[in-house]
């Protein structure tokens, strides 16, 4: 995970100063940080209380997340805060697929359909094998 992790700071660092928010940070993140906020993401309101407070500072311009896990928390955070960021119902259809197959066709934006035999999706499966190369 690390590596994952890793590449995405580098690519946000190397744009913007990029303070991090967690409980506690990885002790490689903090060469790509220009600060930390300390809190438990599994408390969004925690979260808030303490970006609210570090936000004293006005250069802080925007608020993103590398996580999947907290794309939500992230959205009401950036609304909440007046900061740039997608909007919790932007974040809410993209993580509901029929949701964004409704909303893309109601915009007349060409989706690729997925197969389907009598109406019903068809299930896709993949088989992996281990080989032993001794």
């Amino acid at each position: 995970m690390r590596e994952y992790h890793l590449h995405s700071l580098l690519q946000i660092a190397a744009a913007h100063p990029v303070v991090l928010v967690d409980r506690a940070v990885p002790p490689w993140a903090h060469p790509y940080l220009a600060g930390e906020v300390t809190a438990s993401l599994s408390d969004p309101g925690e979260v808030t209380a303490a970006v609210g407070k570090f936000l004293v500072d006005p250069s802080v311009g925007g608020l993103v997340t590398y996580e999947h896990r907290h794309v939500r928390l992230a959205a009401h955070l950036a609304q909440h805060l007046g900061l740039p960021g997608n909007s919790p119902a932007a974040v809410a259809t993209c993580q509901a697929p029929a949701r964004a197959r409704h909303v893309l066709r109601e915009a007349d934006v060409p989706s690729v359909r997925s197969p389907n035999q009598h109406g019903k999706p068809k299930v896709l499966t993949h088989r992996y094998t281990m080989v032993n190369s001794r």
